[in-house]
């Protein structure tokens, strides 16, 4: 009985330690995807600033 017991207590362990692993891989796709939003976010902005600024050169030939 004390053998099925230490079986169920590891197969449990390793259980609650896949589960652990799975929680940290999701917290660290969580973090590479707000940083990437912010990434594309900022390159997104700087992109429609030079828009603006090529756009009112343009204008400005006019």
């Amino acid at each position: 009985m004390t053998e099925a017991r230490d079986l169920t207590a590891l197969l449990r362990d390793g259980a609650y330690t896949a589960v652990g692993f799975g929680v940290v891989a999701l917290q660290k796709a969580m973090v590479q995807r707000a940083e990437l939003r912010k990434r594309l976010e900022a390159g997104a902005r700087d992109a429609r600033e030079q828009v603006r600024r090529v756009a009112e050169e343009l204008a400005a030939l006019r």
